[in-house]
């Protein structure tokens, strides 16, 4: 994915949160750009958006946190799982006093397999479902995600949580055996471990 594709999709992204209008299009383009480029710092961006762009967004930061996260996680994606034959990944971060449920259940799950994306994005951890939204998603999800983007849009809107590819034996064999029991009556024909 170039460049200009990424900044798209980062850009539709904000559009889609409503962080876009007609007056600071250009100026969060080019913000979008820079952050890509690695040309501009987020101190940088920071100031940017402040001085710019506060009469148009009543939280500048959360929108610059957003650029970045997006950014980053599409200008760094993961290498796909299949190279490596990595199907677990591990869910990092704290919980704070305004995490959104799927966050807190993540952060108490800890490890998640591959194959339990799809439930995760319909609100489903550990066989429990979690409130989701109008639009059929837990709670600060980006509109758009699927099972193809999720672990580069990560749990939406300014979370601070992070994936990370873990070799299926630092997966706790408790954990393991009962999330692997669960996925295999749900998908009988994928080969798990």
């Amino acid at each position: 994915m170039d460049i200009i594709e990424t900044g798209q999709d980062v850009f539709q992204e904000l559009s889609i949160m409503g962080c876009i209008t007609q007056e600071n299009n250009e100026i969060v383009r080019n913000i979008i750009e820079a952050c890509l480029k690695n040309s501009i710092s987020k101190e940088e961006a920071e100031k940017l958006v402040q001085n710019k762009l506060s009469k148009w967004h009543s939280f500048p930061f959360l929108l610059i946190k957003d650029i970045f996260k997006l950014c980053d996680a599409l200008n760094n994606k993961p290498i796909p799982n299949s190279d490596l034959g990595y199907q677990w990944f591990s869910f990092q971060g704290a919980i704070l006093t305004d995490s959104r449920p799927l966050c807190i259940a993540m952060t108490k799950k800890k490890f998640f397999h591959i194959y339990e994306i799809a439930e995760l994005i319909n609100g489903i951890v550990d066989g429990k479902q979690i409130p989701i939204t109008n639009n059929g998603l837990p709670e600060g999800l980006f509109p758009c995600t699927n099972t193809q983007n999720y672990l580069h849009l990560l749990n939406g809107r300014s979370c601070g949580h992070t994936f990370n590819y873990v070799h299926y034996k630092r997966v706790p064999e408790e954990i393991r055996v009962r999330v692997i029991k669960r996925l295999k009556n749900l998908y009988p024909q994928l080969k798990i471990d």
